[in-house]
């Protein structure tokens, strides 16, 4: 049974990898702006998040300390992700200008 399980984890990951991959793409042709995309791609994650922790059966924790540590590497996240965009933005202003 473990090894079913670890397969499909594997299989999870790599389809996740490549799913994030292609953020890159979607950053570069998509006219918004790279705060926006990060704003929205952590809201579609969140959801998506939700509905599978709903699925899987897991619960929140419900110690204040985890949810403010939660919460504050979400923060973090999402500051990494919108400074992310921004560079693929700049890299491809220079580019264009080359």
């Amino acid at each position: 049974m473990a090894i079913a399980s670890s397969r499909s984890a594997s299989t999870g990951l790599v389809i996740g990898c490549i799913i994030f991959g292609l953020g890159s793409l979607i950053v570069a042709h998509v006219d918004i702006g790279g705060w926006a995309m990060a704003f929205w791609r952590l809201a579609i994650s969140g959801v998506v998040f939700a509905v599978l922790a709903k699925i899987m059966g897991q619960r929140l924790p419900r110690s204040r300390r985890a949810i403010f540590y939660g919460l504050l590497s979400g923060v973090f996240l999402g500051l990494d992700l919108a400074l992310w965009h921004e560079s693929i933005y700049a890299v491809g202003l220079v580019s264009q200008l080359y």
